[in-house]
């Protein structure tokens, strides 16, 4: 069964010996058959409740038809809270893994707006430019008309189902039969897209969007496109679709041994305990795959941390108070460490020497460091590991580290061929796995002595985290030492506390120079936030800004309802080259509209919007409510959001994904944190 679900999508073994999976070039033709043996999915239909059997429209071992994701979709749009959306998913899913199991793994890809996991680099990035050809292409219209028509209507799924509806398509004009699109069909076409390469690639992948947007109908139309933009933006984000897979199978198990279903409480146990397993072993197609085989027993026994697969990393809560600290931690015993303004790094070693680094976001960044490769294979005596750092840029002849805008713009290499001028260190700070062994459920303590036995350090290259076991009353002089030092300020981290992958726990905390002032004196309540926003719109400026933009609209994620909130305008921080630098970088992701994956208020006024693609961190002096901020909107105050204010920019954050900037509960705290809070 693994072959049928694998294979058959372009997955991968995930075996520390395994290959990049071969790309597909312009050349290659998809499969005229689609070679696939049903799994037997062992439940009844005539079974399952009116809610789940009025979805199906298929027969059991049928590949699953695409209307269906897309009716999912359009009930997603049309539901606002959470919960509904949670139910609305696990229905769709349960639908499909007691009928054609198989079907899941392209459908939850589509669904996450991913091909393949993260770390095998497998992404359909197309162009606004390129779409619009291939829409012209589909319909017999021109590109002029289409993009004349795009600059009024601002949503390039909805022109296209425009289009569909008023021209005839370019299958129609030849006389071709359209079929009826599969989820299957549709993610293997999708595939193949991304996959592209050789000569003339963008020709052919014009010819492929062509080929698959002249076989939809209607509303597949719209959703067809939006998956080719990268964004479906209809609610199906990855916290809302992990939970609902855990929900889903649990569900299936029951009607397979017709038992009482699970209560909610149970349900979210179970979708509890798939992301707990998946942020383990981040490749959903291989976890489903294990769950269809054998349950949640199977996945727990055989999905574990792999050598060449990025774990997701624990996070630390900010806090801008010892006091915070102490009420989270209580009696616990901690240890404070340098918390480095460098690039998170997951840095893989397998036995066979080869050496692979990961982002933050799971995407491999070994080419970027090729450099620190020799040092770790030389300097950590272990046959396999996953160890967790941070790299930062380092000027070796003065002994400091260089600020992160330094490391961000890094050549790979001199203009010689030699190495990158710019040299790195290497701080780790975390141990997760050696020598075939996990190693996440051990405490700090443990594992931090597991580290440092292996770890040789190299002066300038390769190093241990700075740290220092003492208690919460006593580190100021600690903090001041780790700022003199050109850190950000210290992590917090029980010592007893084990790694907990893909969560932000109470357990680690950060206590950055920028969240506080006056650190070990009397007066602790002088703060100064900095936060992660993404841009979405922008206000031309005046006087000596004019010619570029002068003010920003930023947001921050909704992860709930897979939108960005509108929160803050920024228009200080920059230095005039930013200011040209940023009006020029914003151009080609300009929209007529207001884009899809975007809530802006009522009032909210902008000269141009901008399609989310960057991750901001500003400076703010303190949170407010706000009747035109969408933030939180509701949450304190029926008819307001929570806004920022005096927002400062400070630099661009390239290590982190839009969804991966500061979200709506993340804000909600800090809000509530604050020492004064508006009534």
């Amino acid at each position: 069964m693994q072959k049928n679900l694998l294979d058959m999508f372009g997955g991968k073994s995930t075996k520390q010996d395994s290959k990049s999976t071969k790309k597909v070039s312009t050349k290659s033709k998809p499969s005229a058959k689609e070679d696939i043996k049903p799994i037997q999915s062992n439940v009844e239909v005539s079974s399952l409740p009116a809610s789940i059997t009025t979805l199906i429209t298929w027969e059991s071992g049928e590949p699953v038809p695409y209307p269906f994701l897309v009716s999912m979709s359009r009930q997603l749009e049309d539901e606002p809270a959470r919960n509904g959306k949670i139910d609305i998913i696990t229905n769709h899913l349960l639908a499909i893994a007691c009928t054609t199991p198989e079907d899941l793994i392209p459908f939850v890809f589509i669904c996450l707006g991913e091909l393949r996991p993260p770390h095998e680099g497998v992404k359909l990035v197309i162009g606004t430019a390129l779409i619009v050809k291939a829409i012209a292409n589909a319909t017999g219209r021109t590109e002029k008309d289409i993009n004349k028509e795009y600059m009024s209507v601002g949503d390039l799924g909805n022109l296209a189902m425009k289009s569909k509806k008023s021209q005839k398509s370019l299958a129609s004009m030849m006389g071709c039969k359209v079929e009826t699109l599969t989820v299957r069909s549709v993610y293997k076409q999708f595939l193949e897209i991304a996959r592209m390469e050789g000569n003339n690639v963008q020709r052919h992948k014009i010819g492929c969007m062509s080929k698959l947007l002249s076989q939809t109908k209607d509303q597949e139309t719209k959703f067809i496109i939006r998956s080719l933009e990268g964004n479906l933006g209809v609610g199906t984000a990855e916290k809302s679709l992990l939970v609902s897979l855990g929900r889903c199978f649990r569900l299936k198990d029951a009607y397979m041994a017709k038992k009482p279903l699970p209560n909610e409480e149970e349900l979210k146990k179970f979708g509890k305990k798939f992301k707990t397993i998946y942020h383990r072993f981040p490749v959903i197609d291989q976890l489903i795959t294990k769950i269809l085989q054998g349950g949640f027993k199977l996945a727990e026994e055989e999905c574990h941390l792999i050598v060449g697969v990025p774990v997701s990393p624990m996070l630390a809560k900010p806090a801008k108070s010892t006091q915070e600290i102490r009420k989270r931690l209580e009696d616990a015993k901690i240890t404070c460490e340098y918390k480095y303004d460098g690039e998170r790094a997951q840095i893989h070693k397998k036995k066979d020497g080869t050496v692979q680094v990961f982002s933050r976001n799971s995407k491999e960044s070994t080419k970027t460091f090729e450099d620190i490769q020799p040092i770790v294979v030389e300097h950590i005596h272990a046959d396999d590991f996953i160890i967790d750092s941070e790299i930062v840029a380092y000027d070796c002849v003065k002994e400091l580290i260089l600020p992160f805008q330094t490391l961000m713009h890094r050549p790979k290499k001199g203009s010689d061929g030699e190495p990158s001028p710019i040299q790195v260190c290497i701080f780790a700070f975390d141990i997760l796995y050696l020598n075939g062994e996990e190693l996440i459920e051990r405490p700090l303590r443990e594992r931090r002595r597991i580290l440092h036995s292996v770890l040789y350090p190299v002066k300038n290259k390769l190093q241990p985290a700075t740290f220092l076991d003492t208690d919460l009353d006593n580190l100021g002089d600690f903090f001041n030492e780790a700022v003199a030092h050109r850190t950000e300020g210290l992590m917090i981290k029980g010592l007893d506390s084990e790694y907990e992958p893909g969560r932000r726990a109470q357990t680690w905390a950060k206590l950055k120079k920028d969240y506080v002032k006056g650190l070990g004196t009397q007066d602790e309540s002088s703060i100064s936030d900095t936060v992660d926003v993404v841009v979405v719109g922008a206000t031309y400026g005046k006087g000596k800004r004019s010619g570029v933009f002068g003010c920003y609209t930023t947001a921050i994620y909704n992860e709930d309802l897979n939108k960005f909130q509108t929160i803050c305008e920024v228009g200080t921080g920059f230095s005039d080259q930013n200011l040209i630098d940023f009006h020029q970088q914003m151009q080609e992701h300009i929209v007529p509209k207001p884009p899809n994956e975007v809530q802006f208020g009522k009032n909210q006024k902008v000269d141009v919007y901008i399609k989310p693609f960057v991750v901001w961190e500003i400076a703010v002096a303190d949170i407010t409510i706000s009747p035109i901020a969408m933030a939180c909107y509701g949450d304190v105050k029926d008819d307001s959001g929570i806004s920022l204010r005096f927002g400062r920019f400070q630099r661009i954050r390239e290590d982190k994904d839009i969804t991966q900037c500061t979200n709506s509960h993340q804000i909600l705290d800090m809000y509530y944190n604050q020492t004064n809070i508006e009534e």
